[in-house]
């Protein structure tokens, strides 16, 4: 399976993703393992052996074209499934452009309708970087630390 991760755009949030990055390549079984980040947040990921590739993407200076540009990135690629962790239209946007068949992010911002696998966030408050670990969970149906 080939895996893409996209991850937050700031840097407190990234640093927040890596638990579940880490753990991603062994809970999902995953022969590839990429990430997509913005150039701030790329140099937290490269260093992972986990990751394989790190897609650097910066659509901010046309924000409309922004999607489809990221999207003709990764679409050669052909990854298998994405896991959003950014809870933006535009994030789970540019895996439906790009033809990923399986896209999971959590539910909102109106963008369900984008994702094969709309996760509802935890009900009680929890922790960001336990967040992104259950969305990692409800993919693999394992529990994680």
């Amino acid at each position: 399976m080939r895996l893409i991760i996209r991850v937050p755009n700031w840097v407190g949030d990234a640093v927040m993703a890596l638990p579940a990055v880490t753990a991603a390549a062994e809970a999902t079984g995953a022969v590839t393992l990429s990430v997509m980040a913005r150039p701030l947040t790329a140099p937290l990921f490269q260093s992972l052996p986990e990751v394989d590739k790190v897609v650097v993407i910066d659509d901010r200076p046309a924000r409309v074209l922004g999607p489809y540009r990221s999207a003709r990135m990764i679409a050669e690629d052909k990854y298998d499934l994405a896991l959003i962790l950014p809870s933006s239209l535009s994030s789970a946007l540019i895996f439906k452009l790009a033809g990923v068949s399986g896209r999971v992010g959590f539910a909102g911002d109106s963008r369900s309708f984008l994702l094969t696998r709309a996760v509802k966030p935890p009900q009680s408050v929890t922790h960001r970087v336990r967040q992104y670990l259950h969305l990692l969970e409800q993919v693999t149906g394992m529990a994680l630390p």
